[in-house]
């Protein structure tokens, strides 16, 4: 396929202002930064290069996904540009069967699934407060600028925006008034907690869970409205289970549901 462009010969700085007002990205290092963006789907990419003399420029249709790299041949009349198109939905492949993955596939679909998830979900392993947060404040499209967590032992962990942005939302708090453990795992009525103070949800305590007893007075109201509005559920048998620790697949259903 070719596309004629005047003569004389145009520059690289008219052809990339040519084609970047088409509406396509332009120049080379722009390609994977835009692939990183559209890192849970696979991309069809329309890859525009000009020929062997300034009269045409070819276009090229490829498949690519994150981590591909697009090698673009050199050229003399102004190098090259892409465009990339979502074209299909692509959850994190060891969801793909489990129990929760029509809720992957809501979050994904909606874009409310952090990049940290993306690839490998591991839906049966516990997950840390750190990950939570991280999968909560994405989830509720809660912005989160780079800053660092009110926490010492914060600093180097990767989710410490999540964290801060959470904080700030007044969602979380820390184990103590300087220590958050982002790497400790979270229960489920602690799970279940910070997702009521985030859903301002309140009201009477209403528990029929045959190990309501167990839950921590602190906890107890929100178990309650959650189980009542449907974000949370028990077991087969009718417990809670509040000090069990909260797996990934679990957290995604639930916040697929808020």
């Amino acid at each position: 396929m070719g596309r004629a462009l005047q003569k004389p010969p145009i520059t690289q700085e008219e052809l990339a202002r040519r084609i970047q007002f088409m509406g396509y990205e332009n120049m080379t290092k722009r390609i994977i930064s835009q692939i990183e963006r559209n890192q849970r789907h696979v991309c069809d990419a329309e890859l525009y290069r000009d020929g062997a003399s300034d009269t045409e420029i070819t276009l090229e249709r490829l498949l690519v996904k994150k981590g591909d790299i697009i090698t673009v041949p050199e050229t003399v009349h102004g190098g090259a540009a892409i465009k990339l198109t979502k074209t299909d939905i692509i959850v994190p492949y060891d969801a793909a069967g489990h129990w929760c993955e029509t809720a992957v596939r809501q979050l994904v679909s909606e874009d409310r699934l952090n990049g940290y998830f993306g690839v490998e979900l591991d839906p049966d392993a516990y997950i840390t407060r750190a990950e939570f947060v991280t999968m909560l404040v994405t989830a509720a499209g809660i912005d989160a600028p780079a800053a660092n967590a009110p926490f010492p032992d914060c600093t180097g962990s990767r989710a410490k925006n999540y964290i801060a942005a959470a904080v700030a939302e007044g969602i979380i708090n820390g184990v103590s008034a300087d220590e958050f453990a982002p790497d400790a795992l979270i229960t489920r009525e602690q799970a279940v907690t910070i997702i009521g103070r985030y859903m301002k949800l309140s009201g009477g305590i209403s528990l029929d869970f045959t190990d309501s007893s167990e839950i921590s007075d602190y906890a107890k109201m929100y178990v309650s409205v959650c189980a009542k509005n449907g974000i949370i559920n028990g077991y087969e048998d009718g417990s809670f289970r509040p000090k069990n620790m909260m797996t990934r697949g679990e957290c995604a259903a639930i916040m697929a549901l808020i």
